[in-house]
């Protein structure tokens, strides 16, 4: 017994050791929560002063490259101010419930692919970059999607894509932030409308949405143009005038013949050896009626002129029953005209 209670007394020991090291590790836990909030803060304050900014330069048909330099430092400073705030916690405290992703702010949701730092430098990047780049600064240059157009949605999409042709490396808040200058009219108001709802969102989702909203009348129009170029459902094949010969590969084939419906179904349902219509069994009654009698072939007769002559006279004979010698008819008139001598 002395030993079970030595063992659970030692137990209880390390619980309180651990209970206490809990609770001095609940002190700096507490407060890197605090700098996260804080950091979080600044982070959300610095964006929004850079994006309005970023739309009263952007609305500017003609910024001077000062203000785009500016711009572009601004940027710069504020993700490096990001990465330095940002603090990296070690070892079992990342494993703690206050260190999880439901903290960190929605702007950190941006695309990291490559570090700015290649953009701050304009030796490291080639020359097709720079006039991308370029282009991308330009208003003028990007295409206006105004929602009137049936293509003008795919312009955009089309230019966007060029640009991450060129550029792969190019963040997709650049391209996002040029929005207000891109969208016009009645497209305008719906990207505001959808930006307030939704927040800022990657290029992707962006182009989705531009397809869902734009494609479908485009589709719609496509079809009704199909349709009355081909006539697909305005007449009946084979029924209006000249229907065949319009045809551009017109190929004509022989039809066989269709055998009767009432002769199809005799065929079927007759006996394979009798011909009935019953269907009897392979125990066929009636089978020998369908034995079929073949004639006989005459043997050849020798030819000569007494059976040849005697065969016509029968032939004469048999076809009138009236038939008299000529021989017998002058002796018989003979008689009757010469008298008796006494």
């Amino acid at each position: 017994m002395s030993q079970y209670a030595e063992q659970s007394a030692k137990w209880f020991e390390e619980l309180e050791a651990s209970h206490e090291r809990m609770k001095k590790l609940q002190a700096p836990m507490e407060k890197m929560v605090k700098n996260l909030q804080e950091v979080q803060a600044q982070f959300s304050k610095a964006s929004e002063e850079t994006n309005k900014r970023m739309n009263i330069v952007f609305e500017e048909q003609h910024h001077s490259k000062r203000d785009r330099d500016c711009l572009d430092q601004d940027i710069n400073k504020l993700l490096n101010v990001y990465h330095n705030m940002k603090p990296q916690p070690q070892g079992h405290v990342m494993d703690h419930p206050y260190h999880q992703d439901d903290i960190k702010p929605d702007a950190m949701l941006m695309n990291k692919r490559r570090s700015p730092s290649k953009y701050q430098d304009g030796d490291n990047m080639s020359y097709s970059e720079k006039e991308a780049l370029k282009q991308l600064h330009e208003a003028s240059s990007c295409p206006k999607l105004s929602g009137t157009g049936e293509y003008d949605h795919m312009e955009l999409i089309d230019y966007i894509g060029e640009l991450f042709i060129d550029v792969p490396s190019i963040p997709d808040y650049w391209i996002t932030a040029r929005f207000n200058a891109a969208f016009k009219g009645h497209s305008s108001i719906w990207y505001t409308e959808l930006e307030e709802i939704n927040g800022r969102r990657s290029w992707p989702w962006w182009k989705s949405q531009i397809i869902q909203k734009y494609s479908n009348d485009d589709i719609a129009n496509t079809l009704q143009d199909v349709r009355k170029i081909t006539n697909i459902g305005k007449y009946t094949p084979y029924k209006s005038s000249g229907f065949k010969e319009k045809q551009p590969f017109r190929v004509e084939f022989k039809e066989k013949p269709r055998e009767r419906v009432a002769e199809v179904e005799k065929k079927k349902n007759s006996c394979h050896k009798c011909g009935s219509t019953d269907p009897y069994a392979n125990n066929c009654p009636k089978a020998k009626r369908k034995v079929y009698a073949i004639d006989k072939v005459p043997e050849e007769e020798s030819p000569t002129e007494d059976s040849d002559s005697d065969s016509m006279v029968d032939a004469i004979r048999e076809q009138s029953d009236d038939y008299q010698d000529p021989i017998e008819e002058f002796l018989v008139e003979y008689q009757e005209n010469t008298p008796l001598e006494i």
